[in-house]
Parts: structure tokens; C-alpha cells; sequence
């Protein structure tokens, strides 16, 4: 979309302006004599009053003495049987007529009877008002007084007031438009109606004064306002459409203190309607006060020419957009360390998407916040105004009603930001009052350097304790086991499952000592997998009996046997037997291994003995004389010879001695030398192995043996190893484990066994096959085995370990796990709730501290007031608040100088459009009650902004027109759009806000909770059942009776007395609650202030309670359904109004709510209390069948009103959304005799366990909380560890907590220490009961 065409649409929204702004300040009837919400003024001279009124003086209005002698001709016949003609024309014959409403008729009377107005035959007393007197002498004192002569009879003077007052606040509280103003100078004229030779008539003011209204019980009075004198504009878009001329702008004021010539421009005036006018075209002198109603947005506001380019399609991308759908945001992730920077702190508490709303709008995000009723909006508001403030932007915050700015202005002031602010709409433009503002403002120096250190300081010690509170969080949601590319899988268990789960089963004994393998990515699908499975283990256990599978565990067989194969079992197993039968006697550790080990000892023995044989034999056949010899003696002869050769030998004795000795050992003689030398060697050596091998065979146990028993004991060692072994594979053939090393007995056993329990093998194949299937996973199938006889249930004990050895895995992948004990959590929770707390104190106090550098805000200084601008000018001002300077001229003059110091301006629409100039720029625009603002009057601001915040619920109102121009403007079918329509189609993003705060009782939103918002909002769990508290239908059993089209004063008679009844009632019983009544049809809401004021008339109790809360934010009101949006109060009563007729008839004409959007009233209806709801009504829930969607809501209502819940088919059971953890808990508690309910609340914020008190029926004596899925998913340690804590608290409830690391480590310890605190709440209650047995 170019440019051209945002343009285009900018000048279609100021075309929208004229229509919306209405007739009022076009064609003002004036009926006279206190009718209709205007007076005239008489005999008094313009230009004192507006002096007057412009120096800030205070005018007191006068009444009109003896009216009834002037309305004589009312007095006689033909016009009583005209008047009583027009009451039966309109169907009103019947009906008793307020004051109001019979002189209008009567002054229709007047028309038709041919009468004048009363204006004009009032004596002495002309509506056409003197021209300001020579300067010479003094004035008639009652020109110069400070009293206004009104036309308003004396004895309905102070009924008039009042009435009109009540429609101006109406139209200041719902809409915050300024529509109480004195009307100076009116034309006369005439435009033709379209098509036609008639003409419309137009009574319009020129200039009009914003005033101050004050009604007492005795006198009334006006003052300015603090707006400026102004030109009626919808006059003069008119006057500039019909003549082509532009009518007289007012004067610049040259000096301060120069007033308007009011003469002089009524005389320029009236020469334009001279040149320029048609014939018939008047100017009167007149004044009149009144309601003059109007949007306040003059059509100039929106004209293309006054913005630039950039500003137009900045606006146009906001509410044209793109094609795009708009994405909902979802929860960020608020404790991270980027968004720490963006979101420092906040002035007040947030929870999670409150904070996230703000990351957004740090960022720079245009979007929509849905704010569903009662979910914090004011609040995030706030935080946003800070979080801009904190950024150095300049915010402008805009509402229609002057109470949603209260609202937030109040806030900011309570946090300290107040100073920050500037509300500038109709209640606070007072000059003298904002000047004095604007000097305390601008007075303040900036301090916050020390306070800005500390806060960093303490911010980084919060971000510590808020980084460990999330650690434990992210340890207890992280999941034990591999996850492929970071994907959450639901089936594997969180670090809180596993570590629970296995508390859980405390009684449940420990059996670590078989070997148990977790592999990789178990879940809970497998567990509950191995879990089934362990029932048919446990049953075929119990079928082969406890002792059986243990006997025969080394029979892993898992193939079923078919009969055939039983008996061929059967002959290998006796086959078996004969094998072994032989060695029957054989010692009990018999094993293959020994047997081995004695046959190759045998065998070496055998070998040793051959050797010795053949060694025995050679000695004896070359050696003699060796019996006795030994090999050492020898070795010595030896080595004598070794020394020696032959001829010393033949020479020295000891080697003659030697050889002949040598000699005599040996058979063979004459040998030579070296030959005797060799004899003697070989001697040696066979001794000594002879030696060797004899103490071997000793040491062998064969000294006495000889080869052949040898060899007949090898023999048969070879046969048993034989038989052994083909008995021990007839046993693995069969997948039978034997214990290594293989013993004979060992495997006669098992073929015993085996074949003495023959009968059960098919059954043990079975349990073996179900057994395998665990097995294979975890290696576990001795701990299954050994575990069936520890008299638990097979699955719980498998569980248990499966659990330990997750646990034993987490706490070694996550070394500080258990580091996290509930002492250590707790005071990390108080840690950061005190921070918090002194983070806001520090947050605030250092914005508010902030002051801009003078000498860089703008500022030109004169001598004359007209031409300072920027600080100049309010320097001025702030030290002479009585200055001469209007309001407007401070904005346009110096506005961006005052922003700088109050980075805040609070505003409706119309302020806007009456007090800033098109150029002054805002960094962020936010938009409260979206939902109620047009396009075209929220456009101006969003021209003057660079950044959007559109705050609203499009489940809530509609807009509302309350005036309609009949001005030729071209119509077009957006013309009720509202910006949040708009903005919700053109923005990209939008983010709901998620936590309902406002009802004390959950059932009070529960409806709409379930009808409007997906369920989606969470609210507080209601500590008790109060009948004081929530949703209450009262059956009127009144009839309705709308009359002739809807005109009847008193539809329904029976139900306004009813509902008036319990007005009172409420006054008597509550005078410490707030109240509203919300009535579905404008008459009977009406009829029913009317019915309360006669009873309330002279009732102490009621002129008490009004008094009370009559100057709060949370007066009383009686409302027709249209303008409650927006409040809220304590208690409401709504009157539904309609119902049966006397012919026992429902007319399917509901009013606003059969219109489009009907049910969102019905939203905004049921959505104002904050503690209890009455619905009194003469409809029941099957008296609506009219298919539209309003109507069926209403119907549903009204069901749900009376039934006290929702339908069972939408209620979430508490037992069925209770988790294990809280299940065991339940049980246990419920074990010791405490009344246990799980999941207590309504919506998805529950606390998991609430224990009943026994000594007040419908309360809870405690909660107990979890730090389950509910805690550690939760988005933030805000809201998990402060937020939700505290508001639990706030409510009443006494909340005990179980932590997992503790629970962990001593399950029984734990609970038994939840226990100890039971009682002790118990006891505390018990003790309150007893010291005040009355509450």
C-alpha cells in the first residue's frame, strides 16, 4: 500500500470525526426552564463572565424564581388535551412521568398548540444577552458579581444539576470526554437536506469554555475547567463546506493577561454570516451551560496536511498492515541473561507473560496485548511505562476513560514514579493546579548515580540466586539418557520422575547385588513395558513355587517342549545318569578342571618313571661302585680332573688319587684321559637326575608305583573326563548353565532335578522366556530370579532398581544435583523474594531520581510571555501559577520541554486532539481498553508515536457511539472498527496475559475462563467455600412488559423492587464492599435509580455507605449493560430484565446482547467482580432460544449461575489429574486419617494437595506442594519461587512444601516431617477456634 493511499485513508478517518462527533455542538436544542442536560443564561453580560471564569474564579448559578406564573398559558384545556394527545401518540399514556421527561413533552405541546419557547416569554429576562458596557462608571452590580442568572425553574433548580451532573460524569468516566461547557454566541441557520427543497435548522454555538461542575445538596457552581476558550469546530467544518470561506479564527493574545474581546469577534462573526451566510442565517448573543456532546476531536485533527509522510505510514502499517497472519506469542524465556539487560527490574510485581509483554516492547515490538478481565493489564502498564523510562523514551499513555488513566496514574505515584507522570484530560487541566505540577517537575535535579550503582550491584546478586533456583528447576525437568538434537521426549524420564518415582517405593527393599544394565534412552514406555512383563514372571513363579526357579535357574531353556520332545528329554537325561554312574563314589569337588589338572600330573608321572627306569638300567650296565656315591663328591673329582692333563696327572699325587678313584667307578677299562674325564661327567649328570626324578615321583605320590599301575590309572581318569564332559554338553544342549569348572556332581544333581521335575519344565520354559526378554535389555536375569523371593511384587522391586541405576546415572552426569536440599532451596526462594522486593524499591527510586541536564532541554527566554518557549515558558508558569497562559499554549510552547521531564503524559483521545500540536513525537504508544476506541480517535495519537502497545480483549466490548452526526458525510462500512480490530488484523504478533487476579472466588471466572479463553487463564485456588463469595442466581419471578416499542419506563416492575431490595441488603450487610449494578436494558436501569433514590431518600445506612465510597475509583453505580466496561467493584449485581410476559410468553428481543458481539457484553457483564456476583433475573435458562450467539451465552449463564459449576462434561477431575507423586502422598495422608483432595482449584494453576480442616467445614487447614512439572516448568523463578507463593499466601493458604533431593534421601523422614506440620497447623487452628469460638 503506498503512500498516497495511507493518506487517503487519514482523510476518511477525519471524515469519520464529523459523524462521530454527533449533532450536539451543531444543532443544540435548548428546550428551557431546566429541560433537557442545558440552561440558558440570562441578563448577564458575556464579557464579565468570561473574564471571570478565565481568572479562575469560582461562579455560583442562580434559579429562575416563580416560573409557574410565566407558564399560565399551560393552563387550560386545549393544551391539557394536547398534551395528553402526544402522550398516547407515543404510548406513554399510561406511564407516570419523571420531571424531565413531562416537560419535554410539554414543551413539544408548545410546538404543536403553536405556543413560543419558554425562553422567550420569560419577563425581564432575554436569552439575547447585553454587549459589554462603556468603560465610563461602574457596572450593574449583577453584571459584576460572581453569579449567573439561569433559566431553571427554582423548585426543580438543584434536580436539574444533579441530573445533568450524572450525564456528565457518565460521559467523563465511560468515554473521558469533556462535554460541560458554556456556549457562547449561537447561530441560526439552515442547510438543505439532501435531495429535497427542505431544510435541516441549526442552533450552533460559536465558542465554547471547558467547565468545572460542583453540585451540592444546596447550590451549584462552575469554574474553568483549565481548556482553553475554543471555536466550535464542527461548526466551522460545516460553515467552510457550505459557504467555501473559512469563518474567523479567534485573536492571538499579545500579552499575557489579554483577554478576547468577546464583542469584537461576535461582531466579525456575525459580518462573515453577513457576506457568506444564506438568508435567514442569525447570530444570537446568547449563553448556555450544558452538555454539548462531542468526541472532543475536531475533523483539522486528522487532516494529512498536518503529519508527515513518515508518520502517516507508520500509522497506516499499524492499522492497514499486510496479509500476514498475526502470530501468538508464547512464553519467553524471562531469566535469560539478554533479557536481564532488556528487563531489569520492574516498578511492580509480574508474572511470566507480563514479563514477557515487556521483553517485547523493550525490543522495540508493535503488537497487541490481550488482556483478558482481571489479568494484571494496569499492571503490566505500569512496568511498561518504567521499562520505557528506564530506556529514556517518552511514553504517551491513552485511554477513553479518565478511570483507567486514575488508575495507572495512581500506581505510578504509589511506586514513586508519580513526579515522572503528567495526566493531562478534564480532570486534571486546572491551570493553577498543573503549573504548580510543572514547577515541582521541573524543580528536581538528577541523584541517581549512587542509587543507579547499588541497583547494579543488587542486580547482579539477584541474577545469581535467580541463575541456582533455575539450575535445580532445569536439573529436576532435564531428562536422564540421550536426547538426539535436543528434542524433549515425552517417554524419557525427567530427573523428577525418576528421583520420585523411586522415593516412592521406600517400602520396597533394596536389592543391588546382581548385576542390572541400563542402556541408553529408557523410558516410560519400556518401564511400564518390563513392568507387565514382570506379571506373568511372577505368576509362572508362583505356579513352579518360591523354591523352583531358583533350583532350576541354570535351566535357560526358553523354547517351549513339545510332548515328544519331553521324552526324548527324559532319555537324555537317564543317559546322562549311566554316564556318570560309574564314578558314582567319586569325591563331591570332582570337576572337570581337577580332573584335567590329575590326568596330565599322571601322565608326567609316568614319563618320570620310564626315565628313572632307563637311567637305573644305564648304571647299571657302564658303572659299579655308584650306590653310596653322591653327585657332589663327584663334582669335586671332577673338577680336580679338569685342572689336570695327562702328563701332571702321571705327576702329582692328588690328580693320580682322583683319576684312579674315577677309575674304579667305571666297567670299561684302559680308558684314556679325556674318555675317563666324559665317564666321569655322565656319571654326574645320571645321579643327579636320578636323584631329581625319585623325588619327584615322591613328592607325586608314585614312589611305590610302577608303569603298568600307572598306565591303568590314566586310563581311567580319560574315561571319567570323557563321560563328564558328554554329560556336561547333554546338559548345555539343552540350554542348561553349569557352573565352571564343570563337576561331576554339579551335573548329576541337575539331571537329577531335571528329571525329577519333569513335569514343570514347560511351565519353566515359559517363565524362561519371559524372563529372556528383560534379560536381553538389562542383564538381569539372576536379580529377577533372586529377586521373586524377597516377598514384593516383582514389578515394584524391578522398578525400584530401574529407577536407582537412573538415579546413579543423573547423579554422575549432574555432580551438584544433590547439593539442591530443600533448606538450601528455601532460602534461595526468601533470597530472591527480599531482592526482588528492594530491586523495585531501587528500580523506582532511580527513575524517579533521573532528571534531564538543563541546559540541553530547549528553551528561548523573552520578555514577553507570548514569545517564551520550552523551559522558559515553564519555568514561568511554575512560579506563577495563576500565569495567563492556557494549558494548550504550555502543551504546543513548551511540551517537548516538559516531556523531558516527565517522560509520561496521561490522555484520552480528545485531550490529545485539544492540547498537543501534530509535531509533538512519542518513542511508545499505549493503548488501554483497545477494544472501546475507534480507529479514528485513537489515529491522532498514533500519528504522534513511533512504537505501539494495543492493550485490550476483543472478547469484551464493542464500541460504543453515543452520538451519531446526520451532517452529509460520506458513509463506510469500517466505521466501528475499533484500533484493536485493527491492530489485531495489521500488527504481526500478539500476546495474551495469562494470570487472573481479580476474583477472590475462582467461580467467578470460571465461565468465562471456559467460554472466552480455551480455558487458558489461571487462576487462584480457592482456600474455602464461601457463601459470601462467587456466583448467585436469585429468581425476581418478575414479567416483562417492554411496552409500545420498547418505550416502557417499567419494564419490569417486580424485578427493579427486587433488585432495589437487594441493593439495600447489601448496604446493611457489606458496607465494606463495593457495589455495581448492571442492568440489561437502559429503562429499567433507569427505574430502578429511580426506586433506589425513593428508598434511599432519609436512610442513614445508604447516605453512609455512598458517602464511603462516593470520592473512591469504586463508587456505586446503576448502569445499563453498555457502560460497565472497565469497572470493577467487590460485588455486582446484574438484572437481567427480560423474562415472561403476562401471556406466559418469552419475546426472543434480548436488546444489545441479540446484536452482533452480544456475548462480549455478556463478557464484560459476569467479568466485574471481585468477590460475588447476584444474577437476578426473571428469565430461565430455557426461556433463550433465539440462535444467536449473545443470547445462548446468556442462557448458559444462567445454567451455570444456578447449578453453581460448570458441567460436569467440561470439569476436570482432581483425582484423574493427580499425578503418582500426589497420589502416594493422597494415600498416605488419607492412610493416617487426614481428608485428602488432590488438584485443588479450577483452572490450570492448582496446588497439588489440599488437606481439609476439621474444625471449619469447606476450608482447607494447608496445602502441600510438589516441586513437580507445575514448579520446575514453570517459565521463570519469578513466578515459581515469589509470584505464585506469595499470592497463595495473600489468599490465605498455609502452604507446606515437599522438595525432591530431600525426598530422595529419606522418604519416611520427609513425610513424616509433613506430618509433624499438619498437626501443628492442627493445633494452631484448634487453639484460634477455641480463643474466638464465634468467627
Amino acid at each position: 500500500m503506498d503512500s498516497s493511499e495511507h493518506r487517503n485513508y487519514l482523510h476518511d478517518l477525519s471524515l469519520r470525526l464529523v459523524r462521530l462527533s454527533g449533532n450536539e455542538r451543531i444543532r443544540k436544542r435548548v428546550r428551557g426552564a431546566g429541560g433537557g442536560d442545558a440552561f440558558n443564561v440570562l441578563d448577564e453580560v458575556p464579557q464579565f463572565a468570561l473574564d471571570h471564569l478565565l481568572s479562575g474564579k469560582i461562579m455560583e448559578l442562580i434559579p429562575y424564581p416563580n416560573i409557574e406564573d410565566v407558564l399560565q398559558d399551560e393552563k387550560n384545556q386545549p393544551f391539557e388535551d394536547a398534551f395528553h394527545k402526544l402522550r398516547e401518540q407515543e404510548g406513554r399514556e399510561f406511564e407516570s412521568l419523571d420531571k424531565e421527561e413531562e416537560r419535554a413533552f410539554k414543551d413539544r405541546t408548545r410546538e404543536i398548540v403553536g405556543l413560543p419557547p419558554i425562553e422567550e416569554i420569560l419577563p425581564n429576562h432575554s436569552i439575547d444577552l447585553p454587549r459589554t458596557p462603556a468603560t465610563e462608571g461602574q457596572p450593574e452590580k449583577k453584571h459584576s458579581d460572581r453569579r449567573l442568572q439561569t433559566d431553571i425553574p427554582e423548585d426543580s433548580f438543584l434536580s436539574t444539576l444533579s441530573r445533568i451532573e450524572k450525564r456528565r460524569l457518565v460521559f467523563e468516566r465511560e468515554k473521558g470526554l469533556t462535554t460541560f461547557y458554556l456556549g457562547i454566541g449561537f447561530l441560526e441557520w439552515t442547510r438543505q437536506k439532501p435531495n429535497s427543497k427542505d431544510l435541516y435548522h441549526f442552533n450552533s454555538p460559536l465558542l465554547l469554555l471547558p467547565l468545572h461542575f460542583n453540585v451540592s445538596c444546596t447550590s451549584g457552581k462552575i469554574s474553568q475547567m483549565g481548556g482553553d476558550l475554543r471555536l466550535n469546530e464542527d461548526l466551522f467544518h460545516a460553515l467552510k463546506e457550505v459557504t467555501g470561506e473559512k469563518p474567523p479564527e479567534l485573536p492571538e493574545e499579545e500579552e499575557e493577561g489579554e483577554a478576547l474581546d468577546v464583542d469584537s469577534y461576535l461582531d466579525a462573526f456575525e459580518s462573515f454570516v453577513g457576506e457568506n451566510g444564506n438568508s435567514g442565517w442569525t447570530l444570537r448573543r446568547r449563553m448556555v451551560i450544558g452538555i454539548f456532546k462531542s468526541t472532543g476531536i475536531p475533523p483539522s485533527e486528522l487532516l494529512p496536511e498536518r503529519f508527515g509522510d513518515e508518520s502517516i505510514e507508520r500509522m497506516g502499517s499499524w492499522v492497514l498492515g499486510g496479509n500476514g497472519v498475526q502470530e501468538r506469542l508464547g512464553l519467553r524465556k524471562v531469566d535469560s541473561k539478554e533479557n536481564s539487560g532488556l528487563a531489569p527490574a520492574f516498578a511492580l510485581p509480574v508474572d511470566s507473560s507480563q514479563h514477557s509483554a515487556v521483553l517485547d516492547v523493550a525490543e522495540g515490538v508493535s503488537l497487541v496485548i490481550e488482556g483478558p478481565p482481571g489479568t494484571g493489564k494496569s499492571q503490566t502498564i505500569v512496568n511498561l511505562i518504567a521499562g520505557a523510562m528506564n530506556q529514556n523514551k517518552k511514553v504517551l499513555f491513552l485511554a477513553q476513560k479518565t478511570a483507567a488513566l486514575e488508575v495507572v496514574r495512581h500506581r505510578l505515584h504509589k511506586v514513586g514514579l508519580g513526579d515522572k507522570c503528567m495526566a493531562i484530560h478534564s480532570d486534571y487541566c486546572s491551570k493553577a493546579e498543573m503549573f504548580e505540577e510543572v514547577g515541582k517537575r521541573i524543580a528536581i535535579e538528577a541523584s541517581d548515580k549512587p542509587i543507579r550503582k547499588e541497583f547494579n550491584r543488587l542486580g547482579k546478586r539477584r541474577d545469581e540466586c535467580i541463575a541456582k533456583l533455575n539450575r535445580y528447576s532445569n536439573l529436576l525437568s532435564g531428562q536422564i539418557g540421550t536426547i538426539k538434537d535436543d528434542v524433549f521426549n515425552d517417554d524419557l524420564f525427567t530427573a523428577y520422575e525418576a528421583v520420585n518415582r523411586h522415593s516412592m517405593l521406600s517400602h520396597v527393599p533394596n536389592h543391588l547385588h546382581d548385576e542390572f544394565f541400563i542402556p541408553k534412552e529408557v523410558g516410560k514406555t519400556l518401564l511400564e513395558d518390563c513392568r507387565k512383563a514382570c506379571q506373568p514372571i511372577e505368576e509362572l513363579a508362583g505356579k513352579l513355587g518360591l523354591e523352583l526357579p531358583e533350583q532350576l535357574s541354570f535351566m535357560r531353556r526358553s523354547r517351549p517342549f513339545s510332548p515328544f520332545e519331553l521324552d526324548e528329554f527324559d532319555t537324555l537325561m537317564q543317559k546322562g545318569i549311566s554316564l556318570l554312574e560309574p564314578f558314582a563314589g567319586e569325591s563331591s569337588d570332582t570337576n572337570l578342571t581337577a580332573l584335567d589338572a590329575d590326568l596330565k600330573k599322571k601322565r608326567l608321572l609316568l614319563e618320570q618313571t620310564i626315565r628313572l627306569n632307563e637311567i637305573e638300567s644305564q648304571l647299571e650296565q657302564e658303572y659299579k661302585n655308584f650306590e653310596n656315591l653322591e653327585s657332589e663328591n663327584l663334582s669335586e673329582l671332577l673338577a680336580t680332573l679338569w685342572r689336570a692333563n695327562f702328563l701332571t696327572a702321571l705327576v702329582w699325587p692328588s690328580f693320580r688319587k682322583a683319576k684312579k678313584e674315577i677309575e674304579s667307578l667305571v666297567r670299561e677299562e684302559g680308558l684314556g684321559f679325556e674318555k675317563l674325564r666324559e665317564k666321569a661327567e655322565c656319571l654326574r649328570d645320571l645321579l643327579k637326575e636320578s636323584s631329581e626324578l625319585k623325588t619327584a615321583l615322591h613328592a607325586g605320590g608314585a614312589a611305590e608305583s610302577n608303569k603298568s599301575e600307572l598306565t591303568a590309572e590314566i586310563e581311567r581318569l580319560v574315561d571319567f573326563i570323557e563321560r563328564l564332559t558328554k554329560a556336561a554338553e547333554t546338559l548345555k544342549e539343552q540350554d542348561c548353565l553349569l557352573s565352571e569348572p564343570v563337576a561331576a556332581e554339579d551335573v548329576g544333581n541337575k539331571i537329577h532335578l531335571l528329571i525329577e521335575h519333569k513335569k514343570s519344565l514347560s511351565d519353566l520354559t515359559a517363565f524362561n522366556h519371559s524372563l529372556e526378554e528383560l534379560d536381553k535389555i538389562f542383564h538381569c536375569s539372576q536379580f529377577i530370579r533372586s529377586s521373586l523371593a524377597l516377598g514384593h511384587p516383582l514389578a515394584d522391586i524391578f522398578t525400584k532398581r530401574f529407577l536407582r541405576e537412573l538415579c546413579r546415572e543423573l547423579c554422575k552426569e549432574e555432580p551438584d544435583f544433590l547439593e539442591y536440599r530443600g533448606d538450601e532451596i528455601e532460602r534461595l526462594r526468601r533470597e530472591l523474594s527480599e531482592m526482588e522486593n528492594e530491586m523495585r524499591s531501587l528500580y523506582c527510586r532511580m527513575l524517579a531520581a533521573t532528571a534531564p541536564d538543563p541546559n540541553a532541554v530547549h528553551s528561548v527566554n523573552a520578555r514577553r510571555v507570548g514569545e517564551k518557549r520550552g523551559l522558559a515558558l515553564l519555568r514561568h508558569v511554575g512560579a506563577k501559577n495563576k500565569a495567563r497562559v492556557t494549558v494548550r499554549e504550555l502543551m504546543h510552547r513548551s511540551g517537548t520541554a516538559l516531556n523531558e521531564y516527565c517522560p509520561c503524559f496521561l490522555m484520552t483521545p480528545s485531550s490529545v486532539a485539544d492540547f498537543l500540536p501534530s509535531d509533538h513525537s512519542f518513542d511508545l504508544l499505549i493503548i488501554d481498553e483497545a477494544s472501546q476506541m475507534l480507529v479514528e480517535e485513537a489515529a491522532g495519537s498514533l500519528l504522534r508515536s513511533k512504537q505501539i502497545v494495543i492493550v485490550g480483549d476483543q472478547q469484551q466490548m464493542p464500541p460504543t457511539r453515543y452520538m451519531v452526526s446526520t451532517l452529509e458525510v460520506a458513509d463506510d462500512e469500517d466505521k466501528d472498527e475499533s484500533i484493536l480490530e485493527r491492530a489485531s488484523l495489521a500488527l504481526p504478533c500478539k500476546r495474551r496475559l495469562l494470570y487472573h487476579y481479580r476474583s477472590e472466588d475462582e467461580n467467578l471466572i470460571a465461565f468465562s475462563n471456559h467460554e472466552f479463553y480455551d480455558d487458558e487463564l489461571l487462576t487462584i485456588p480457592n482456600l474455602r467455600e464461601d457463601p459470601t463469595l462467587g456466583v448467585h442466581l436469585i429468581k425476581a419471578g418478575g414479567l416483562y412488559e417492554s411496552g409500545k416499542d420498547g418505550s416502557s419506563r417499567d419494564p419490569n416492575p417486580v424485578e427493579a423492587q427486587r433488585v432495589v431490595d437487594l441493593i439495600l441488603e447489601h448496604m446493611e450487610k457489606f458496607p465494606d464492599r463495593s457495589l455495581g449494578v448492571a442492568v440489561l436494558n437502559l429503562r429499567q436501569a433507569t427505574r430502578v435509580e429511580e426506586l433506589f433514590e425513593e428508598k434511599a431518600s432519609g436512610n442513614s445506612v445508604v447516605i453512609e455507605f455512598l458517602n464511603r465510597w462516593q470520592e473512591t475509583p469504586e463508587y456505586f453505580f446503576i448502569k445499563n449493560l453498555e457502560n460497565v466496561q472497565g469497572d470493577e467493584r467487590d460485588d455486582i449485581l446484574i438484572a437481567t430484565v427480560f423474562g415472561k410476559n403476562s401471556e406466559g410468553k418469552v419475546y426472543q428481543r434480548f436488546g444489545p446482547i441479540s446484536q452482533p458481539q452480544g456475548e462480549n457484553r455478556i463478557n464484560v457483564l459476569i467479568t466485574r467482580a471481585k468477590k460475588r456476583v447476584l444474577v437476578c433475573t426473571s428469565l430461565e435458562p430455557t426461556d433463550l432460544t433465539l440462535e444467536k450467539e449473545g443470547p445462548q451465552v446468556l442462557s448458559r449463564y444462567l445454567a451455570y449461575a444456578e447449578a453453581g459449576n460448570l458441567p460436569s462434561s467440561v470439569r476436570k477431575n482432581s483425582e484423574q489429574l493427580a499425578s503418582d507423586e500426589e497420589k502416594w502422598f493422597c494415600e498416605r495422608l488419607r492412610s493416617d486419617g487426614y481428608e485428602v483432595e488432590p488438584q485443588v482449584g479450577i483452572s490450570g494453576w492448582r496446588v497439588n494437595l489440599g488437606i481439609k480442616s476439621p474444625g471449619k467445614p469447606g476450608e482447607y487447614l494447608c496445602g502441600i506442594e510438589l516441586d513437580g512439572p507445575s514448579y520446575h516448568l514453570a517459565p521463570g523463578a519469578r513466578d515459581r519461587d515469589v509470584g505464585r507463593p506469595l499470592i497463595l499466601e495473600s489468599k490465605g493458604w498455609n502452604i507446606f512444601r515437599v522438595w525432591s533431593i530431600d525426598f530422595f534421601h529419606d522418604p519416611e523422614t520427609e513425610y513424616a516431617r509433613i506430618v509433624r506440620l499438619i498437626e501443628n497447623a492442627k493445633r494452631k487452628e484448634s487453639e484460634a477456634i477455641k480463643a474466638h469460638p464465634q468467627t
